[in-house]
């Protein structure tokens, strides 16, 4: 199969223009016409990933962070990022993150967690939240209002770990302040 086949699929769930500016998103090394018999999907991209990609014949790697966030001035292996990024050019694995566009889009990282938070409502707020809302009609979701349950905070402690999170209490008129401003930041 090739690269690009595989990579179209992801994009259509996780568009690239959901990524947040800062982000590297994408096919990092690699052409997509390349073919590939086998993926191996990971949050980063580390030495012991390549060894288990090499190991398995994987040709590509599909991770949640992206190795390179900043250009690289020297491929010298000195780091681990420039030596996984030399190693996997050397032995043919093309490398693609999908980050904070899956982190943003409908169904994705962000509204799975909001689940699992006990989320009621979420609403898209910031510069990409026209283009998450018009994902959202394609896709069948929706974008709705954030309002977390208290009571889902021992859920995610059990599911996530007991130190990943912790209850912030405010008035629900000051939620709703903030968010009357973020939308006027967003839409004036």
């Amino acid at each position: 199969m090739k690269i690009k086949e595989i990579t179209d699929t992801i994009e259509r769930f996780a568009p690239l223009t959901l990524q947040e500016s800062y982000d590297n998103a994408g096919l990092i090394v690699g052409r997509p016409e390349d073919e590939v018999e086998a993926a191996l999907v990971a949050v980063d991209v580390t030495d012991e990933v390549l060894d288990e990609a090499e190991r398995t014949g994987c040709g590509l790697v599909i991770t949640h962070h992206p190795l390179v966030f900043h250009a690289l001035k020297r491929f010298n292996s000195n780091g681990c990022v420039q030596r996984c990024v030399e190693r996997a050019i050397r032995r043919g694995i093309a490398l693609y993150a999908c980050h904070t566009n899956l982190d943003s889009a409908p169904g994705g990282m962000s509204w799975r967690l909001a689940a699992m938070l006990g989320v009621d409502f979420i609403i898209a707020v910031g510069e990409k939240a026209a283009r998450i809302a018009d994902g959202a009609a394609e896709s069948g979701g929706s974008v709705v209002h954030f309002a977390a349950k208290e009571e889902a905070l021992p859920e995610v402690k059990a599911q996530l770990g007991p130190d990943t999170a912790m209850l912030v209490k405010a008035s629900r008129a000051m939620r709703f302040e903030w968010l009357v401003e973020q939308l006027k930041e967003d839409y004036d």
